[in-house]
């Protein structure tokens, strides 16, 4: 008798299908259930059941395939090929997933990849090719299609093209990509002192992604506090936020990560009295000069006053394009004024933690709950929380005598970056008297003018200045640097 999230699994007709759920929630079972089902209902069919590693392929996914099997289905069972055969024709491999020369020649109706994020998307990519075989022995179309069953982990290329696809409306995948989701708390046949054992063993970000199937939790993970239910404001309550912004937050900020190749991310940020940052728009473009960036964050900003817009302190250097003129000149050209930001990113990053992090006896300022995080996005700047959702520090070799925690993985971080140049020039809104503290706002620039892009320099006085325009609210002033 199948579990609830199995007899759904089985039923739907999508081209691709991942059921992803916790340990014990019958993943493998699941898949192989359908590998059997498939070769009973399309004879002659040529399926792939495969595992990253062959000896746990062996253990496990084909070892189940057996046992389930219904008796006087299978006709031979090649141990050295993998190759298994149904008395109707239908043939099946087991093989690993080690290598993508073995997948080149295949001629496949469906495939089966057991704990699929063990894999690369190049390996799914692969076998989307291989489908191919049109119809069965007895003349039927085959509908070719592929199954994944897999614990989750974080926000890899399974949760984009299963989840966040559908999450961005994007037909296609919505009608092609189906995901079903299990917790070990469903396998009504686990015993019940298993599920008592994992929960006063494990810690809650384990439990959340083992035994909750949870995507927003992975190994590496920088913000583990980082949520959507906390930090994101959702479309109900966008107008609301935006309301509050307009008439509590007339502190404004934005930031610029500048690429060219790497997109361009301009963040805008809002600040109350409380010291509640709220992020609400974003720009985002690949491969666009400077003169189309700024062209488009001034349309953008029409309306709006601003504090400072921050930059990577990089922009400072030439670019060597023939002119003699950094980024942050460019931009200063086409009016946008930029202050280089403090881009030491290990106290950047505790710097975020510390707004990401929910506070017990901090209220909400628009559920006005108790409990809450300092640090806000509204919907339009998804790319940015995603990015930020998926950060992770970099693996470290066994033998190195570095901290495996030392620096992030830099990939797919440019709203992160934004966001941490606007950070480090710790941002504040109103006094109590409602207004800004001049001193607090003059030495922010003070600050500036003399930083290196890796951190403070021990000499803020260079023996070839360089003329630059800094902004101070609506001022600009050329300073030397």
């Amino acid at each position: 008798m199948p579990l609830p999230m199995q007899a759904k699994f089985h039923s739907d007709n999508a081209k691709y299908r991942a059921y992803v759920g916790g340990f014990g929630s019958g993943k493998t079972i699941c898949g192989v259930v359908e590998d059997i089902l498939t070769m009973l209902e399309y004879p002659g069919i040529r399926g792939l059941v495969s595992r990253r590693h062959y000896n746990e392929l062996k253990a496990t996914t084909q070892a189940d395939f057996l046992k389930i099997c219904p008796p006087g289905v299978i006709e031979s069972l090649n141990k050295s090929t993998g190759l298994c055969r149904f008395i109707n024709g239908s043939e099946v491999y087991f093989w690993n997933l080690e290598s993508l020369d073995a997948l080149k020649s295949l001629n496949l109706g469906f495939f089966h990849i057991d704990e699929a994020s063990e894999v690369g998307y190049d390996i799914f990519k692969a076998l989307q090719g291989r489908l191919r075989q049109s119809q069965d022995n007895e003349g039927k179309e085959i509908p070719r299609r592929g199954w994944l069953t897999t614990n989750p982990e974080g926000h890899d290329w399974i949760w984009d093209m299963f989840m966040h696809r559908q999450a961005q409306k994007d037909a296609y995948f919505m009608k092609s990509y189906h995901i079903f989701r299990a917790p070990t708390t469903e396998n009504i046949y686990l015993p019940q002192d298993y599920i008592d054992d994992l929960r006063s063993t494990y810690p809650k970000e384990w439990l959340d992604k083992f035994m909750s199937g949870e995507f927003d939790v992975f190994e590496g993970q920088i913000f583990t506090e980082l949520s959507k239910e906390r930090n994101f404001i959702p479309d109900a309550l966008a107008d609301l936020a935006m309301r509050y912004i307009n008439e509590r937050c007339p502190v404004r900020y934005r930031s610029i990560d500048h690429g060219f190749t790497n997109p361009t991310v301009c963040l805008w940020g809002a600040i109350d009295g409380d010291g509640n940052l709220f992020l609400y728009r974003e720009y985002r473009k690949t491969k666009a000069l400077v003169s189309d960036n700024a062209r488009e964050i001034k349309r953008l900003s029409l309306g709006e006053d601003y504090i400072q817009t921050m930059i990577d302190p990089s922009t400072r250097n030439r670019t060597g394009s023939g002119r003699g003129i950094s980024v942050i000149e460019e931009y200063s050209e086409n009016e946008i004024y930029c202050t280089p930001a403090n881009n030491q990113i290990s106290a950047g990053l505790l710097r975020m933690g510390e707004y990401i992090k929910v506070q017990p006896d901090r209220i909400n300022p628009i559920t006005k709950l108790p409990g809450s995080p300092k640090l806000f996005f509204l919907p339009g700047t998804e790319k940015t929380f995603d990015e930020l959702l998926r950060l992770a520090w970099k693996k470290v070799k066994p033998n190195s005598d570095r901290s495996p925690r030392e620096e992030p993985i830099d990939k797919d971080d440019h709203g992160p970056d934004a966001l941490r140049y606007l950070l480090m020039d710790r941002p504040q809104g109103e006094t109590p008297e409602g207004k800004l503290d001049p001193y607090e706002v003059t030495l922010s620039y003070v600050r500036a003018l003399s930083r290196e892009s890796d951190g403070w320099a021990d000499e803020p006085v260079r023996s070839n200045p360089v003329p630059m325009l800094v902004a101070l609210g609506d001022f600009q002033f050329e300073v030397f640097k």
